[in-house]
């Protein structure tokens, strides 16, 4: 608290806290104050006062301020922030307090660096990644993508999302840090049916500590049949998307029993359908408290406003997304808590001719 305060104090070239006080009581920047402080609000700045300031008062006040300890005051905060400029105020906000103090005066110089970037990556294939680029493992992908630069992944959610490749999960994740992993069927395997055996290893699979979330499930109606040729392409449709429902609807069902996310997934030609339908199984079903993620979302200002009647939903974009011009509209209209970034790595291109990167080498997206 009192860092975030030594922050501002340098930037009015204030040598003390006493200083900065004298400042704001000179100028009567405290006439902007409405409300005063509350009893569980003294009980903290007698705290902070007697523990780190040399002197304090029987009680505390804001308008006028009687102890620099009443800097405190948000709205103290707000107006003082206002005379910094923006890019001083982003970096009040990103500092969290993690200023060095001892006593009310600062005794080393403030230290201005700015948060360091960390990389999350919500939504990609590990499996995926390992196999094409021939390597062993989590660390394996560091080491070669991102050598020295580990510190910076924060978190990533890998998903396994083909049966054949289940059993591979903890070797491919390794001792990796931050690495966690969710378990589904992907709608063009589900396409063709999803086998009890199936469904009870994924039952047991998502009892790791490490899973988040089930899924990517979902409805894809871009499905093609395995038929060659195909000699009746409406009936396969047709079996196709039961299977998809099935098989979403048992997976919904088993998230809900664990208490997991869902992870999404739903694609069509363009036209919402699969959105649509997918939407209206889970109301059906009377599901729509369960929290769930809309994986690689690209849908329509309708699409978005539709889904979130889900009260826990939340939207990954990929850098593809991002660099469409139907996002510049899109993606403002997503709350800051209901948005999350993915690389879908190693599938989604973010842009033509460009190879899909791997999770650490996509910062330029993030930024």
């Amino acid at each position: 608290m009192l860092g975030s305060l030594h922050q501002i104090r340098s930037w009015f070239e204030c040598s003390t806290l006493d200083d900065l006080l004298d400042y704001i009581l000179q100028r009567e920047l405290y006439t902007f104050v409405k409300n005063q402080f509350s009893s569980q609000e003294h009980q903290l700045l007698t705290f902070w006062a007697d523990n780190y300031c040399p002197s304090s008062v029987p009680t505390y006040i804001c308008n006028p301020p009687n102890h620099p300890i009443c800097i405190f005051n948000w709205e103290l905060i707000a107006v003082l922030l206002s005379r910094v400029g923006v890019v001083k105020q982003e970096r009040f906000l990103l500092q969290k307090q993690r200023l060095t103090y001892e006593g009310a005066n600062i005794t080393e110089p403030i230290s201005q660096s700015e948060e360091q970037l960390v990389f999350v990556d919500s939504h990609f294939h590990l499996d995926q990644i390992l196999r094409r680029m021939r390597l062993r493992n989590f660390q394996h992908l560091q080491s070669v993508v991102a050598p020295g630069c580990s510190q910076y992944f924060y978190y990533g959610v890998a998903n396994y999302v083909f049966p054949s490749r289940w059993n591979n999960w903890n070797s491919d994740v390794g001792f990796a840090r931050g690495v966690y992993v969710s378990f589904g069927i992907h709608p063009h395997l589900a396409a063709e049916g999803v086998s009890k055996r199936q469904m009870d290893q994924l039952d047991s699979l998502t009892d790791s500590h490490l899973c988040v979330a089930i899924g990517e499930v979902g409805l894809d109606y871009t499905t093609t049949c395995i038929c060659r040729p195909c000699r009746n392409p409406s009936r396969c449709k047709e079996e196709a998307r039961r299977n998809q429902e099935e098989a979403f609807i048992n997976m919904l069902l088993l998230a809900r029993r664990k208490g997991l996310p869902v992870i999404i997934h739903c694609r069509d030609c363009g036209d919402g359908s699969a959105a649509k339908r997918t939407l209206e199984l889970i109301l059906h079903h009377n599901l729509a408290g369960m929290k769930f993620y809309r994986h690689c979302f690209e849908g329509t200002i309708e699409e978005l406003t539709v889904w979130q009647q889900l009260p826990t939903i939340i939207f990954g974009v990929s850098g593809k997304f991002i660099r469409d011009n139907t996002a510049l509209e899109v993606i403002p209209r997503i709350p800051p808590h209901q948005l999350v970034l993915e690389t879908d790595s190693p599938f989604l291109v973010p842009v033509r001719m460009v190879s899909s990167k791997p999770p650490m080498e996509s910062s330029s997206d993030c930024r």
